[in-house]
């Protein structure tokens, strides 16, 4: 079966965009993944079901955007939201399950220098404060209860998932932004660079406001996070 690919001539990229690629490549290779397929049989009392587990390489789908991003001068995280709304050509299920497999090397990428302004990192930064907040209050409800702390975490990171996948003006996304912000205090990032924020919460960058948002979401890590992995996602893996 032939394949198809674009080619694009691209001029020699400036020092910073050639370290944010050099990270890109470094961060998304291509991971050795397995899962586990079950099959039942029979039926009634003799129902049974077996498990095959079966590996795969799994290549990323963001160093891809983030190469097209930087050869076009553009933002590395531009158009990440697209990953919440697109669809898995190879099964059309939604996509960005595909990002869990991936949120180790989102993790490392927003730890690293890819910003180029203060409220870029600040926000990605809120969002994972706040977050990591809320889920801290959950754990303390539920206490004792795992199953329903799982559930609760899975609920409240799907809120806010929906909350900014689904803003589709300035006025929606701000709303969104402040509504979660205001259930975390001592959000210390948003606080010291609150005028590096707003700029992404105008009319004109909301739109990258979101993708930031969304990418904070997906590479977030500390309490929680492996309960929020989706249930079509879950896999074990393996570092290639």
């Amino acid at each position: 079966q032939k394949s198809r690919v674009a080619g694009k001539r691209v001029e020699p990229l400036d020092p910073e965009f050639e370290k944010i690629f050099d990270y890109a490549t470094d961060f998304f290779r291509p991971q050795l993944k397995s899962h586990i397929i079950k099959t039942p049989t029979g039926r009634g009392k003799a129902r049974t079901t077996t498990e095959k587990e079966v590996s795969f390489w799994s290549t990323s789908i963001v160093k891809p955007l983030v190469a097209e991003n930087l050869a076009n001068r553009k933002p590395w995280f531009e158009g990440f939201a697209t990953f919440f709304t697109r669809k898995d050509p190879a099964n059309g299920k939604p996509l960005y399950p595909r990002l869990f497999f991936e949120k180790k090397g989102l993790a490392k990428m927003v730890d690293s220098e890819v910003w180029s302004n203060a409220g870029q990192e600040a926000l990605v930064r809120g969002v994972q404060f706040a977050l990591k907040s809320r889920f801290g209050e959950i754990s303390g409800q539920f206490s004792g209860n795992p199953q329903g702390m799982k559930n609760k975490f899975q609920k409240e990171f799907e809120k806010w998932r929906i909350q900014f996948v689904s803003s589709k003006t300035a006025d929606q996304f701000r709303f969104a932004v402040c509504d979660l912000m205001s259930r975390a205090r001592g959000n210390q990032q948003i606080q010291e660079n609150w005028q590096s924020v707003l700029p992404l919460l105008s009319d004109s960058s909301w739109q990258h406001g979101r993708d930031l948002a969304l990418l904070a979401l997906a590479s977030y890590k500390g309490k929680g996070d492996k309960e929020v992995i989706d249930d079509k996602a879950e896999a074990s893996e393996v570092e290639a």
